[in-house]
Parts: C-alpha cells; structure tokens; sequence
C-alpha cells in the first residue's frame, strides 16, 4: 500500500526525500523532541528517519507518513504503523504533530484512518500505541481512538503506558 489516503482535512502519503527540511522543522521543536525520544540536532536526523521508514514500507507494506493538510498541501507531521521497535511482533501505531496545529483533531483524524487501514485492509487484529505517561495529549488521542489502556512496559527506552485497539467483529 502506497496510494495517498485522504481524510477530511489531510493527505497521509509516503514520506519522500525531499521532507527532510519539513521534517527537521518538526523534529528539532523541544516540544516535540519531549514526547519523541529527543529534538532532532540537524536535517541529516530527519533524512535518516525517512530512509528508516522507507525500509519498513519496502519490508511490511506499511510504515509511518506524512502528514498533509489538505488544504494548502503544508507537511505538518507523521502517522502510521509500524512494527514495535522496529522488530514486532506487535504493531504499533503512532503520531506526531507540529504543536502549530496542536488542538485541532489531527492526530485522531489520521490514526482512527491508519486504524481503518490496520484491520480493514491489513487484516490485522490487534494494534498497540506507546505513550509516555506525561502526554497527556497522546492518551486523550488513544481514548478518542477508543484504545483500552493495557498497562505499562520498557519500550523505546522508557517507560510508556500501552493502549490496546482490537479489529472489529
């Protein structure tokens, strides 16, 4: 799968190598580095996380992309699935969104579409999200996603809190 999905207000497309500055924009907030496992300190960061997330797309036909507003076309973040920490077996799905456009829905427009995509299309029964205890944002996002809160676990080098979403019956 490598179509462009459209939501109501975006554009989730494979990243391409030319995002890397929009990217790196993103990546080198504070404010996002907090949630995200650190700020990005150059664009050679970010061009090293867009051929991280081509090679997943090109292993499992699926990975994080980027985040379009429809209107306009400006790159303002990422969503998608990916194996958890790269390794699986459990898929993860994750967000990340410039603080610009923080508040307007975003985040759960694009996962609860990549949730569509995971148990529509990719068949898969079970999807997990990371969020660190102190993002408040992010598990508001999982509950508006109706993810169930799974307990904690060491994954990405801290501790996060896991929620749940199974496929429909």
């Amino acid at each position: 799968m490598e179509r462009p999905i459209l939501t109501e207000r975006l554009r989730l497309r494979p990243f391409e190598t030319g995002d890397a500055q929009a990217l790196f924009a993103l990546f080198r907030r504070p404010e996002v580095g907090r949630y995200t496992g650190g700020a990005h300190a150059s664009v050679a960061d970010s061009r090293r996380l867009i051929e991280t997330h081509h090679r997943h797309q090109a292993a499992h036909g699926f990975a994080l992309w980027a985040i379009e507003e429809r209107d306009g076309g400006r790159l303002v973040g990422e969503a998608g699935l990916q194996l958890l920490e790269q390794r699986g077996p459990e898929v993860e799905i994750g967000w990340v969104l410039d603080p610009d456009v923080w508040g307007r829905g975003y985040a759960t427009e694009a996962a609860r579409r990549w949730l569509e995509v995971g148990f529509a299309d990719l068949a898969l029964d079970r999807v997990i999200a990371t969020i660190l205890p102190a993002n408040a944002a992010s598990q508001a996002v999982a509950s508006r996603l109706g993810m169930a809160l799974d307990g904690r676990r060491h994954v990405h080098d801290a501790e996060h809190l896991i929620y749940v979403a199974s496929a429909p019956s």
